[in-house]
């Protein structure tokens, strides 16, 4: 088991994930947040973006369907 002092805190693994997903993190920093991360925390990270994928498809369809309909 990963001890706390060296596990992500919430912020690092949220800014470390948007990073990658828009491609502008270091591969020193990749390296380190594998390093670090755990198994709660991909978890965790997993839902909240899910969460954001379908209320934004939700929102899109939505005002499509609002302004042709």
């Amino acid at each position: 088991m990963k001890s706390n002092k060296n596990r992500l805190t919430i912020l690092q693994l949220l800014q470390s994930v948007f990073a990658a997903l828009i491609g502008i993190q270091s591969e020193e920093k990749l390296k380190e947040a594998f390093e670090k991360i755990t198994l709660g925390q991909i978890v965790f990270c997993a839902i909240i973006l899910v969460g954001l994928f379908v209320g934004t498809v939700l929102s899109i369809v939505t005002v499509v369907l609002a302004v042709y309909t």
